[in-house]
C-alpha cells in the first residue's frame, strides 16, 4: 500500500510542478497576445477534450499523466499562421523571450512561496550535504558543519586522535582531547583547526593549544611537521537535535524564503556540473560510477516518495521536496540546450537579427535543431528510467 500511495503521490507532485510550468507560458502567451490552440493535461496521446474557451484554446487530458504543455499558434514557426498577428513567430523578440522564459519563471515563483509557507509555520531541514563539495550552504540541506553551527547537532567540540610518533602525540596530546583554543584563539569545525594550524605553522614555529581532557584544561605546546601535527580531527558525541525547526514571523521568513531559494538554485547548478564533471572529466575512476549512481529520473523520483510515505514523513518534508523539484525544473528546463526553454531563448536570441530577413531556411534549420535534441532528450530519458529499474531489480 505505501508503494501505491508513494506513486500516486510522486505522480501529483510531478503533476503539480510541471503544469505550474506550463500555466507560466499560457500566462504569458496570453499578456502577449499569441494564441494558445491547446492547453495539454498530461502527455499525448490525446484522452478527450475537458473544455474550450471563448478564445479558442481546447483544454485537454493526456493518457500519460507526467505533466503538461502549452500549443501556441506558429511556434514551429513553419505554418502559413506564422504571419498571423496572434502567432507566436510574428512576435517581437521581447514578446518572445517573455512567453519562453515565463514557465522557468513561475517554477521560481513557486519553490519561493512554498519556502515562504515552510519557514513561517516552521520546517525541519531535509538533509545534509556529505556528497557534494559545493560552495553554497543552503539552510534546507545544509553541511556537516554548518549544521552544527546552526544547532541541527549538537557536540561535546573538536576531538583529537593523535597518529603514533607524531608531533602531536610526542607533545602529549592523548586520544580524546576536545580543543579549548590555538594560540589563544577558539576553534568551532576541524576545518577550521586544519586550516589554522596550515596557516601558523610556517618556519617550525610552535603552536600553543589549550586542550580539555576529563574536564580539567590541559595546555600543549606542538611544533607542526610540514603543516600538520599529524592528528585526525573531528567532531565528538555528535547527536541530532530533538525538535529542530526553522520558524520565521511572516516578514522574516519572506527574506528567508528569497535567500534559500537563490542558495538552493547555485547549489542545484554547483551539483549539476559537478555531476556532468565527473561522468566527462572523473579525477578518479571511481568518480564516474559515483556520478553515474546519483543520475536519476521519474522513476527514481518515484522510488524517493515511497521511501517518505513508509517513513511517515510530515507535510513540510512533502512541499520541501516539491520546492526542490520544482527548482530542480527550473535549473533544468533554463540550459542552454535546444528543445529545452534555454535552448530557444539561446537560439531566439542568436537569430532575432536575422528575423528580417525572413528566411525560411533559417526556420527550417531552427525547428530541425529543436526537433533533434527532443528526440535526443526522449532517448536520455528513456536511458535514464532503464537505469533507474536496473538499480531496483539487481
Amino acid at each position: 500500500m505505501d508503494v501505491f500511495f508513494g506513486i500516486l503521490l510522486a505522480f501529483a507532485v510531478f503533476f503539480a510542478v510541471v503544469v505550474f510550468h506550463e500555466l507560466g507560458h499560457f500566462l504569458a502567451a496570453r499578456k502577449t497576445g499569441v494564441k494558445v490552440e491547446e492547453f495539454g493535461i498530461g502527455i499525448p496521446p490525446r484522452a478527450g477534450v475537458i473544455a474550450k474557451d471563448s478564445k479558442g484554446c481546447e483544454y485537454t487530458f493526456n493518457y500519460l499523466p507526467i505533466g503538461g504543455f502549452v500549443r501556441l499558434k506558429g511556434e514551429d514557426e513553419l505554418w502559413p499562421a506564422a504571419a498571423d498577428p496572434d502567432a507566436f513567430a510574428s512576435k517581437s523578440y521581447f514578446a518572445k523571450s517573455l512567453v519562453i522564459l515565463a514557465g522557468v519563471a513561475f517554477n521560481f515563483a513557486l519553490a519561493f512561496l512554498i519556502f515562504v509557507g515552510l519557514f513561517w509555520q516552521g520546517v525541519a531541514p531535509l538533509a545534509v550535504n556529505s556528497k557534494f563539495d559545493t560552495q553554497t550552504e543552503t539552510l534546507l540541506v545544509p553541511t556537516f558543519e554548518r549544521a552544527v553551527e546552526l544547532g541541527i547537532f549538537t557536540t561535546s567540540g573538536i576531538a583529537l586522535s593523535p597518529i603514533s610518533g607524531s608531533p602531536s602525540e610526542l607533545a602529549g596530546v592523548s586520544s580524546g582531547d576536545l580543543v579549548v583554543s590555538i594560540n589563544g584563539q577558539s576553534i568551532k569545525t576541524p576545518g577550521e583547526f586544519v586550516s589554522f594550524v596550515r596557516a601558523a605553522s610556517g618556519d617550525g614555529k610552535a603552536l600553543r593549544m589549550e586542550l580539555s581532557r576529563n574536564g580539567t584544561t590541559v595546555p600543549v605546546t606542538v611544533v607542526p611537521k610540514d603543516g600538520k601535527i599529524g592528528a585526525y580531527v573531528a567532531y565528538s558525541e555528535v547527536r541530532p537535535t530533538e525538535g529542530f525547526r526553522y520558524r520565521y514571523p511572516f516578514g522574516q521568513a519572506v527574506v528567508v524564503a528569497a535567500k534559500e531559494t537563490v542558495n538552493q538554485v547555485a547549489f542545484t547548478f554547483e551539483i549539476l556540473f559537478e555531476i556532468l564533471r565527473k561522468l566527462v572529466v572523473p579525477k578518479t575512476p571511481t568518480e564516474r560510477q559515483e556520478a553515474a549512481q546519483g543520475v536519476g529520473g521519474p522513476i527514481a523520483v518515484g522510488g524517493l516518495f515511497v521511501d517518505l510515505v513508509s517513513a511517515k514523513v510530515g507535510v513540510g518534508i512533502i512541499f520541501t521536496v516539491a520546492a526542490l523539484l520544482s527548482i530542480n525544473l527550473w535549473a533544468f528546463n533554463l540550459l542552454p540546450f535546444p528543445a529545452l526553454d534555454g535552448g530557444r531563448f539561446f537560439v531566439a536570441t542568436i537569430l532575432a537579427p536575422l528575423r528580417g530577413m525572413k528566411s525560411a531556411k533559417i526556420r527550417i534549420i531552427e525547428n530541425a535543431v529543436h526537433s533533434a535534441w527532443f528526440v535526443l532528450l526522449i532517448l536520455l530519458a528513456i536511458i535514464v528510467a532503464f537505469h533507474d529499474v536496473w538499480k531496483l531489480v539487481r
